[in-house]
């Protein structure tokens, strides 16, 4: 937006509540925008996070399917809170295909979990992403929290 623009919107805005409102009008707008960037910080992508320090076992299994409730072997006693991420996942071995040499294994990422209710040992997670053709999450898939 150009100078020129921003002068006809502060005129109209001028004309339209007088120059006694402006300054109110003008915080008012700034508290919205600054409250805004403090909600929208709250909702950064925590995939790409490390696993929280106080998280304890970070790797586990699903326990049981029963339709939209999934169980993993993660709990409270691990530091698990509602509302964390789970990640469950693959693992393929990567091989060197000259040397045929083992380079490791690489995590596939297949659904996301979001942590719904947590017990001593298990929580109770929902599906809120898949990331691949498998849509299905079965028993003793691997988990990760993320």
């Amino acid at each position: 937006m150009g100078t020129q623009e921003i002068l006809l919107i502060l005129l109209i805005a001028l004309i339209l509540f007088g120059g006694a409102k402006l300054p109110e009008l003008a915080r008012s707008l700034g508290r919205g925008i600054s409250e805004f960037k403090r909600a929208a910080s709250g909702f950064s992508d925590s995939s790409h996070e490390e696993p929280k320090k106080d998280v304890t076992k970070k790797y586990g299994h699903v326990i049981k399917v029963d339709g939209g409730r999934i169980i993993v072997d993660i709990g409270k006693e691990h530091g698990l809170r509602k509302g964390m991420s789970l990640m469950v996942f693959d693992e393929e071995e990567i091989t060197h295909p000259l040397t045929g040499e083992n380079l490791g294994t690489v995590e596939r990422k297949r659904t996301e979990l979001r942590v719904v209710e947590v017990y001593d040992k298990v929580c109770e997670a929902e599906v809120i992403e898949y990331s691949s053709l498998s849509f299905a999450v079965n028993e003793m898939d691997k988990v990760k929290v993320i």
